[in-house]
């Protein structure tokens, strides 16, 4: 009987996803002292270009093909959907504990459970198109991240919003052989031309006015064309067509950030880290855990207490290298394990 091989690791899939977590690990402590430096609030700017439709194209590009005869990963959707729910949950109740007054929602999210919760329905609505063919499904997922601004009704209920604006990134990863982008970034001129965009773009932000930090909103997905034009208004003019120009603005947007997801692969190698590339393949510990932190840090004015930015900063590096412990992948972990234990008990 013939041994089938696993196939070979690609490990700069785990240092792109060590490098994301930490931008995302920072970006959500600097977004609460935007005011009080330059340097915090246009890094944080520079983060939100690229930070999570870069997390959501590695997702799909390590999403495993769906065949057309292949049964749902009920257990994924399922684990996720659980994960969800109990992050929001945890983050809600120990916020009342620090006296915060969160607010609870049912069918409504637009904290940080939402990508867990795209995650399930992204298993689950890419089962149901597995038939469909990749280049449809790629041009038609970008005209509905195009237009669905247009309507204000496509918001945080069920993620809706963030499912259809970041699904062009999900599903340009899920068509794409993971090895053939991984040779494809090894180019000695891809790398050149990388760290070059890494570089400009970082600069491009901190040379930005005061006000462009408004642009952030462009990037989180969830907002509508509306509410955009509204919040752009300070920065184009009170007379500059934002709102007819929505699907331009935003189809800016994601080749903007297309061009910085290909340079985070470009810079990063291909072969193991150490502990940045253990930290990779524990991102679901971080994301889950580090939001609660980060909430107690501004109830506690951590920023104030750290005395500059480059302190703030290193407690940011350390909390993500702290939380892909393995003691921090409880209860993630054991709920997704829960999930594909009572899948295949179900099958028995």
């Amino acid at each position: 009987m013939t041994e089938i091989k696993k196939p070979e690791r690609i490990w700069l899939f785990d240092n792109a996803k060590a490098v994301l977590m930490l931008l995302v690990v920072l970006g959500h402590m600097f977004s609460s002292c935007i005011g009080e430096s330059r340097a915090i609030r246009m890094s944080t700017l520079w983060i939100y270009t690229f930070h999570m439709p870069a997390f959501v194209f590695i997702s799909g590009l390590l999403h495993k093909r769906n065949r057309p005869d292949s049964s749902l990963r009920w257990d994924k959707a399922v684990g996720f959907l659980l994960c969800g729910l109990a992050l929001r949950y945890m983050n809600y109740f120990l916020r009342l504990l620090m006296g915060q007054h969160p607010h609870p929602h049912i069918i409504y999210e637009a904290g940080i459970p939402w990508y867990l919760f795209v995650m399930a329905e992204y298993e689950v609505f890419f089962w149901l198109i597995r038939k469909c063919d990749a280049k449809k499904v790629i041009i038609i997922a970008l005209a509905a991240s195009l237009v669905c601004g247009y309507f204000p009704w496509i918001n945080d209920n069920f993620c809706f919003a963030k499912f259809i604006n970041f699904m062009p990134f999900y599903a340009a990863g899920y068509y794409l052989e993971p090895a053939k982008v991984a040779e494809w970034t090894r180019d000695k001129r891809i790398r050149a031309a990388s760290w070059v965009v890494m570089a400009g773009s970082y600069a491009l932000c901190m040379a930005a006015p005061w006000r462009a930090y408004s642009f952030r909103k462009c990037f989180t997905g969830r907002r509508s064309y509306e509410f955009l034009a509204n919040a752009l208004k300070p920065l184009l003019g009170g007379d500059a067509p934002a709102y007819e120009l929505g699907w331009l603005i935003r189809l800016a947007c994601i080749i903007f950030a297309s061009v910085l997801v290909i340079s985070v692969l470009g810079i990063l190698p291909d072969r193991p880290l150490g502990y940045v590339s253990t930290i990779g393949s524990r991102t679901l510990n971080i994301y889950f855990w580090h939001r609660i932190i980060c909430y107690a840090f501004v109830q506690y004015n951590v920023y104030a207490l750290a005395g500059s930015d480059i302190v703030y900063t290193a407690i940011g590096f350390a909390m993500t290298a702290l939380l892909a412990l393995p003691v921090f992948g409880h209860p993630a972990n054991d709920i997704l394990a829960w999930s594909k234990k009572c899948l295949q008990s179900s099958r028995k």
